[in-house]
């Protein structure tokens, strides 16, 4: 990030006023790197570890940042830390032009072997949502609960032309470790907390204890 740890600071306070918040001290995170594989990744950690863990992944063409303001009004309740996805942010372009969802899977998979992580809270809007997704179909053991933010688990139906998705059709048939979603999708605006009341994201949690559950949640 160019910016300094001052302006950086001020930037929140201004953005936070803007948006409805209202932040007693702006605390800024810890930046931090690690390698897997061949590739550095970054991520932002905004402390108190001793909290139960969110993990929180970014959309495309988007970083870490974007969730600043969330990770400073939750910083109370939880250890936030942020993940520049592979290709975004402060993280390594994949060398071989791997974006595939099997490597971002594994790179998920390594942040949170890296951390020492489990039965955390995986956050993900967008690409980040695919991704944490896909993380909760291989490892539903390893999260406490999983939020999706704008997009579903919505799969083609044959016959559809390209692009057209059937949103009838839901994570019903996605099967892991004979573990499925059998409840039908179901959507609503809720809150993150009280104290961030304003700030409402469409989301949905899946039970990650047995994924058949499959609801709207406050946080």
């Amino acid at each position: 990030m160019s910016l300094s740890p001052e302006e950086y600071r001020e930037h929140l306070a201004t953005t936070a006023v803007r948006a409805g918040f209202s932040f007693g001290e702006v605390t800024l995170p810890q930046s931090h790197e690690f390698h897997l594989g061949r590739m550095r990744f970054h991520y932002l950690d905004w402390g108190n570890k001793h909290l139960p863990p969110m993990v929180f992944l970014h959309g495309g063409a988007l970083n870490a940042h974007t969730w600043d303001l969330v990770s400073l009004a939750l910083r109370d309740e939880y250890r936030c830390i942020a993940l520049d996805q592979r290709g975004h942010g402060d993280s390594d372009w994949s060398p071989d032009a791997d974006y595939s969802m099997s490597a971002q899977l594994a790179d998920t998979k390594g942040f949170v072997d890296h951390l020492g992580l489990d039965r955390f809270i995986l956050v993900g809007m967008s690409l980040g949502a695919i991704n944490s997704l896909a993380f909760a179909i291989a490892h539903p053991e390893r999260l406490n609960a999983l939020v999706i933010i704008d997009a579903g688990p919505e799969i083609r139906r044959p016959g559809h032309r390209s692009g057209a998705l059937d949103r009838t059709v839901l994570a019903n048939d996605y099967v892991k470790n004979d573990c499925a979603i059998h409840a039908p999708l179901k959507k609503r605006w809720v809150h993150w907390g009280d104290h961030v009341n304003q700030v409402c994201l469409l989301n949905i949690l899946f039970d990650a204890n047995s994924m058949r559950l499959l609801r709207p949640c406050r946080l």
